[in-house]
């Protein structure tokens, strides 16, 4: 985060776990929302402190707010990088429905699929 505040910006963190009304103070004295990169295992390892799942529903209630406030006309900048951005792109891709549809298990080892090729771009 040392990049933003080189910019300018002053970095507030905004905790995955705040309840609704704690989520809308903070929002209100804020002014754009930033998902970072690194690394996150979005399965939960034996040894991790946070289960992921938790982290992006958190994420999400965050996500909604500030949506929020963009469609009542609040310019309120999102921004994700590397992981950041996956995340934001697998929130925005669900309904909102619960854990299960934000991550599940795929296994995608060893399946051969067919090469399809188009001529000039076309069926």
């Amino acid at each position: 985060m040392k990049w933003t505040e080189q910019a300018g910006a002053r970095v507030i963190p905004v905790p995955y776990d705040l309840d609704e009304d704690e989520l809308r103070s903070l929002f209100s004295k804020i002014n754009g929302l930033l998902f970072p990169g690194g690394f996150w295992n979005i399965y939960k390892q034996p040894d991790d402190e946070v289960d992921f799942e938790d982290l992006a529903l958190g994420a999400q209630r965050m996500l909604k707010v500030a949506m929020q406030a963009n469609q009542n006309g609040d310019y309120f900048p999102i921004y994700g990088i590397q992981t950041g951005l996956q995340l934001l792109c697998a929130l925005i891709g669900t309904d909102g429905t619960g854990k299960q549809k934000l991550f599940h298990r795929f296994k995608l080892q060893n399946l051969a699929t067919k090469l399809h090729l188009m001529r000039n771009g076309t069926d």
